[in-house]
C-alpha cells in the first residue's frame, strides 16, 4: 500500500498546473513568479519516490540562476484539444497506443502520423503546455537585433530545433522558439545566464527564422574557398595534409546552405574558366558560387566516390545515384542535413567534364493541405468527390516541376489510411507517410527498362490488396492498361502524365492504345497544372502597360473583384532576395468526367472539343492565370511565360 505523501507535497501541488500526458506528465511549478516544467513518470511503481524526486528537481531549479518562464495560459487535456480540432476518437486512440509503446510525446506522434498539420500540432502543443504559440503569420514582422545575433549566431552553426528570437535586457530574458517540449532544458542551457521564455512554433516556421537570421553556411563556404586558394598558392603546404576535411566541409556546407534556402536543385558544371555551382529556387536558376578547377574536380570526385560510381561509367552516359558520405564521422558532422534531407544525384559526362545535378528531397516536409492549395470552391468540391469515390482513375498532368506530386499527396492525405490501405509506387519517394505502403523504383534500373519496371511493380502491388493506389507516372502501354484494370476492379487510382492540358492527357492515353470505353467508364477527372511565381508583396509595382490591359480584356466573367495588376520591381528588395518574386502558386484547370463527357471519351474524342465540354467556361488554365494577374498575385510576364493563349482557344 502506498503511503500518503507529506503535507508539504500537497502544498507544493497547490501551485502546480498539470499537463496531462498519456503515461507521464509535465508539472509546471510556479515559484517567485518563475514557472518551470518538470517531467514526472506517473507510471512509476513507487509513486512516493516519484514525488520525492520531483521535489528535489524543483529545489535544484529554484536555486538555479536559469529558469524557464512561460505565458500564463490555461492547460487542457491534450485529448480534449485534439477532439476540438476535429481529430477522431479512433485516431486519438491509435496515438495513445503508440505512446504507451514508444514513450513519445503525443504531439510528435500526431505529426509523424500526419493526423494534423505541423502548424496545428504546434497550436495543440501550445494550448496543452501553456506556452504561447508563434504562428507563421508573425514571420514577416519579426526582427532580431544585432545584440541577439552577436550573442547567439556563433552558437548556432547547425540548426538544432531551438531558435532565439528576442532579448529583454531589463527582465534578463531571451525568448526562444521550440517545437518539441524535450528541448526546454537545451534551450535553457543555450540562453544561460539569461532566463528563457518559451514559445511553440512549427518546425517549418523555426527553420525560416533560422535561415533568415542565423544561417552561416555561405560564410563558411567562402572561408573554405579562401583556405583552399591559400594552400594552393603556398609552396610548402598540401591540401590533404593541411586541410584533410576541406572537401567534405565544402560539400556539406553547400548541401546545408541549399537545404535551408528552399533550393530544389543544385547544378555542378564547368565553363572555360571556372567550375560553377548553380541553385534553382522557385523554378529559376542562378549562379551561387564559382570554384577553381582543381577544387571543383576534387568536390565532384568525392561526390562520385561516395556515390559508388566509377568515372568510366559516365563516358557518354548518365548515372542515377545519391549523395552520401561514406564515413560515419562525416555523416555525424552534417547530421542536421542528412537526418532530414535526401539528395538524389544525376551524374553525366559532358564535353567539358563530369556534371552533377542534385535534387533535394525534404523527408520531413509537411505536405500541403488540399484546402490550402487555393483551388476555387467548385474545383475543390469536385476533388473531394474524387477522393471519396470507392473506385476510379484520377489523373494529374503538367510539365516537370509543376507541383504534380504536391497535389497528389494533398489529395491522398484526405483519405484515412487506417480505413483504406494506401499503397504507392514512386521514383523516388519524395514524401514519407508512416501509414502508407510506399515502394520505390530502383535507382539501378536502366532508363530503357524503367517503364517495364513500373508495370511489374504495379502488378505485384495489386496482390497486396490495396484500396487506394498512387502510381508515380504512366510511361508505357502495359502500365497504362494495368492501371486502368485496377481502377476498373474496385481500386481508386491516382497517377501523373507529362502533358500540358487536361484534354491532352486523354489524347496521350489514346496513343498508348488503352481501351477508350474502359477509360470513359472509370475516369473521374483530370487536373492539369503549372506553377507561376508570386510577386513580392513588399516591392511589387502597379502595372499600367497597354499590353497588360489588352490581356485583361479576356478576363473571365466569373471575376468580380477590383482589377489591380502589378509587375515586379526591377532589382527586387531584401524581402524577396532581390528577385521581385517570392514563392509560387498553381494555375490549373479541371476536366470532370460527367455523363456527356464520358460519351466523348468513349468515342475517342480529344482536344478542344473535349476541353470545351469537360471544363466549365471561364475555368481554363488561361482564365486562372488572368484572374491571378487581375488580383495582383502574379505578373503579365509570368502568365505569358507559362501559358500560351492558343493552347486554350476554340
Amino acid at each position: 500500500m502506498i503511503k500518503k505523501p507529506p503535507m508539504a507535497v500537497f502544498l507544493f501541488v497547490f501551485w502546480v498546473k498539470c499537463c496531462e500526458y498519456i503515461n507521464r506528465g509535465f508539472f509546471m511549478s510556479k515559484f517567485n513568479d518563475k514557472t518551470t516544467i518538470i517531467e514526472i513518470d506517473w507510471e512509476s511503481e513507487d509513486q512516493n519516490l516519484a514525488i520525492q524526486e520531483h521535489e528535489e528537481k524543483v529545489k535544484s531549479i529554484i536555486t538555479s540562476s536559469t529558469t524557464v518562464t512561460m505565458e500564463d495560459n490555461s492547460v487542457e487535456s491534450m485529448k480534449d484539444i485534439l477532439l476540438n480540432m476535429g481529430v477522431s476518437e479512433r485516431n486519438i486512440e491509435y496515438v495513445f497506443q503508440r505512446s504507451k509503446i514508444t514513450r513519445e510525446h503525443i504531439s510528435t506522434i500526431m505529426q509523424d502520423f500526419h493526423i494534423l498539420s505541423a502548424e496545428k500540432v504546434a497550436e495543440a502543443l501550445s494550448i496543452q503546455s501553456g506556452f504561447k504559440y508563434f504562428s507563421k503569420n508573425e514571420l514577416d514582422d519579426l526582427k532580431i537585433n544585432d545584440m541577439m545575433l552577436e550573442i547567439f549566431k556563433p552558437k548556432m552553426e547547425k540548426y538544432d530545433h531551438i531558435v532565439p528570437i528576442d532579448i529583454n535586457t531589463i527582465s534578463n530574458e531571451v525568448t526562444v522558439l521550440i517545437s518539441d517540449i524535450k528541448k526546454i532544458s537545451q534551450a535553457s542551457q543555450l540562453t544561460d545566464p539569461y532566463k528563457v521564455v518559451i514559445k511553440v512554433a512549427s518546425p517549418s516556421t523555426m527553420q525560416q527564422v533560422y535561415r533568415k537570421f542565423y544561417l552561416s553556411a555561405e560564410t563558411k563556404i567562402d572561408e573554405l574557398i579562401e583556405q583552399y586558394l591559400f594552400i594552393e598558392q603556398s609552396k610548402n603546404r598540401d591540401l590533404d595534409t593541411d586541410a584533410p576535411s576541406l572537401i567534405r566541409d565544402m560539400i556539406g556546407n553547400i548541401l546545408r546552405h541549399a537545404s535551408n534556402n528552399r533550393v530544389s536543385d543544385i547544378y555542378f558544371h564547368k565553363t572555360d574558366g571556372v567550375g560553377l555551382v548553380k541553385y534553382s529556387v522557385d523554378g529559376t536558376a542562378y549562379i551561387f558560387k564559382m570554384l577553381p578547377f582543381e577544387l571543383y574536380d576534387r568536390v565532384l570526385g568525392k561526390i562520385i566516390t561516395d556515390a559508388r560510381v566509377k568515372p568510366e561509367e559516365l563516358i557518354n552516359a548518365m548515372k542515377d545515384a545519391a549523395v552520401e558520405f561514406s564515413s560515419e564521422a562525416d555523416r555525424i558532422e552534417f547530421s542536421d542535413v542528412f537526418d532530414r534531407y535526401g539528395f538524389r544525384l544525376e551524374l553525366g559526362g559532358s564535353k567539358t567534364g563530369i556534371t552533377a545535378v542534385i535534387r533535394i528531397l525534404d523527408r520531413q516536409s509537411d505536405v500541403a493541405e488540399l484546402k490550402n492549395l487555393n483551388f476555387d470552391k467548385e474545383t475543390y468540391d469536385h476533388l473531394q468527390n474524387f477522393i471519396a469515390a470507392n473506385a476510379g482513375l484520377v489523373l494529374v498532368t503538367g510539365p516537370t516541376g509543376s507541383g504534380k506530386t504536391t497535389s497528389l499527396y494533398a489529395m491522398l492525405k484526405e483519405i484515412d489510411p487506417v480505413v483504406r490501405s494506401i499503397q504507392t509506387i514512386e521514383s523516388p519517394v519524395e514524401y514519407k507517410h508512416p501509414m502508407w505502403l510506399q515502394y520505390e523504383i530502383s535507382r539501378n534500373t536502366k532508363s530503357e527498362n524503367e517503364g517495364a519496371e513500373w508495370g511489374l511493380m504495379l502488378k505485384g502491388l495489386l496482390r497486396n490488396a490495396p484500396k487506394v493506389i498512387l502510381m508515380g507516372e504512366v510511361r508505357d502501354e502495359d502500365t497504362a492498361k494495368t492501371l486502368l484494370d485496377a481502377a476498373n476492379t474496385g481500386h481508386l487510382a491516382f497517377t501523373t502524365l507529362h502533358t500540358n492540358t487536361a484534354a491532352s492527357a486523354i489524347a496521350r492515353l489514346k496513343k498508348l492504345n488503352v481501351d477508350m470505353e474502359v477509360l470513359g467508364s472509370i475516369l473521374l477527372g483530370v487536373l492539369a497544372q503549372r506553377l507561376v511565381r508570386v510577386l513580392c508583396p513588399k516591392c511589387k509595382e502597379e502595372d499600367h502597360s497597354e499590353h497588360t490591359k489588352e490581356m485583361l480584356k479576356d478576363l473571365p466573367s466569373r471575376f468580380s473583384g477590383v482589377i489591380t495588376p502589378y509587375k515586379p520591381k526591377n532589382g527586387g528588395c531584401p524581402h524577396c532576395e532581390y528577385q521581385g518574386y517570392k514563392g509560387r502558386k498553381m494555375v490549373y484547370e479541371l476536366l470532370v468526367n460527367k455523363p456527356h463527357v464520358r460519351k466523348l471519351v468513349e468515342k475517342g474524342e480529344v482536344g478542344l472539343t473535349l476541353a470545351k465540354n469537360g471544363i466549365k467556361e471561364g475555368f481554363r488554365m488561361w482564365d486562372c492565370g488572368l484572374v491571378y494577374l487581375a488580383e495582383g498575385i502574379t505578373s503579365a510576364e509570368e502568365v505569358m511565360k507559362h501559358l500560351q493563349k492558343e493552347e486554350f482557344e476554340d
